[in-house]
């Protein structure tokens, strides 16, 4: 087994422009970092950490592993189909990985790209996770981890390979240190991912129930789009155009006051303007990756978006999607909601690394016939009978009446 962390690491060389820092070096690290205001970390530029068992057989890669791993578990993600249950989320249960290091002083080789520079003698100055802990206080959280799981002699690439996310490092200066993780799932349940984000922008001046031009304040035409619905208390209205005027605030051109079956109104002098989110017959594995790619960070490289496709247009062609979305909503909700409409389910497949969809259907291939004799032991199976998960009744929702309001 091989643990791998992606460290965020700055893509600029100490000292070297466009970084002005001077004296002693960084880490390349944000915690460490002397010049912030050009501290650069993208996608390409990370530190792979590799750990492994003391004395445990090594991959065929050529790699600096460091001997610190002591364990590694993982428990699997569980599905909620399409979102029926109720009490849980609507995406499932997310998978967890517990990982087990053991702590040492350390070389610093390969965990410090100045090493050679330094004054000290690292082997000193604390233990690895102490030093790694302090240097990277930003960038653990949200690093990528990868679990590889092989044998002696295979290349990490023919391994299987789990990728999950640090949530959090329980460093508390003993002997041992756990990384607790979670699957790819979380970026898409995290509360922070809502659609359509918070817009900052408010009504410079008051407006009557018809008036067709308004000047919004504390906004910059970067925040909204070119043309779209707004939302002012419980208004909806659509623009067809905004510009920045003299005074360095926005003015929408107003094409409905009233719009989506809420009524026009009167508004008041710093009244959030909120811009909407509108599906409009949207295919659902569109309006999926739409949700993934634009309001969530999960990278979409991890989508598998031409599978989608095929799923959708094999089985889930007659649905399509048209709604209006006037608030900030937790994207997780959003996909629940799809999932259950449109009956279909969405989750992370940590083998093949990839956010999968299926909808809700017949199976195509024979499953594996599982027999007492051959696959189940003694005494280890269990039944239970959840009688309030039966369907015994069914209730549609359809043609919203008022979209600032809710959807039951």
């Amino acid at each position: 087994m091989v643990v791998c962390i992606e460290q965020p690491a700055c893509a600029h060389v100490f000292g070297t422009a466009p970084c002005t820092a001077t004296g002693e070096a960084c880490y390349q690290t944000r915690a460490t970092c002397k010049d912030a205001a050009n501290y650069l970390q993208n996608a390409g530029s990370v530190l792979r950490l590799y750990y492994g068992v003391e004395g445990a057989g090594r991959p065929a890669d050529e790699l600096y592993i460091m001997p610190f791993l002591i364990s590694a578990s993982t428990s699997p993600a569980k599905i909620n189909l399409s979102g029926a249950d109720k009490n849980a989320n609507p995406l499932g249960v997310i998978g967890r990985a517990t990982i087990r290091f053991r702590d040492a002083p350390h070389t610093d080789r390969v965990v410090d790209p100045y090493v050679a520079t330094r004054s000290y003698d690292a082997m000193a100055q604390g233990t690895h996770w102490s030093k790694w802990n302090a240097r990277n206080r930003y960038g653990k959280v949200g690093a990528i981890v990868r679990i590889y799981q092989g044998y002696a002699g295979q290349l990490l690439a023919d391994m299987v390979q789990r990728v999950y996310i640090c949530e959090a490092l329980d460093f508390n200066g003993g002997p041992t240190v756990t990384m607790k993780c979670a699957d790819m799932m979380v970026k898409a349940s995290d509360r922070s991912a809502m659609a359509p984000l918070l817009s900052p922008g408010h009504l410079h001046a008051a407006i009557d129930a018809v008036q067709t031009t308004i000047e919004v304040a504390a906004a910059v035409i970067a925040d909204y789009p070119a043309t779209g619905t707004l939302r002012i208390n419980r208004e909806a209205m659509t623009y067809s155009a905004v510009v920045t005027n003299a005074n360095g605030r926005l003015d929408f051109t107003v094409t409905a006051r009233g719009s989506d079956g809420t009524t026009s109104d009167a508004h008041s002098a710093e009244d959030q303007v909120q811009e909407c989110l509108r599906f409009s017959a949207t295919p659902v594995d569109q309006a999926i990756e739409d949700l993934f790619t634009d309001y969530t960070t999960v990278d979409a490289a991890y989508l598998d978006t031409v599978n989608w496709a095929v799923e959708r247009a094999t089985y889930l062609s007659s649905y399509s999607l048209t709604g209006l979305i006037t608030k900030p909503t937790p994207v997780r909700e959003l996909l629940g909601e799809i999932c259950e409409q449109a009956q279909l389910f969405v989750w992370w497949d940590e083998r093949s690394r990839l956010f999968k969809l299926k909808a809700v259907r017949a199976i195509t291939s024979p499953p594996r016939v599982i027999t007492e004799g051959a696959h189940i032991l003694a005494g280890s199976f269990s039944l239970k009978e959840k009688h309030k998960a039966r369907v015994s009744r069914v209730w549609m929702y359809y043609g919203q009446k008022d979209t600032t309001d809710s959807v039951k």
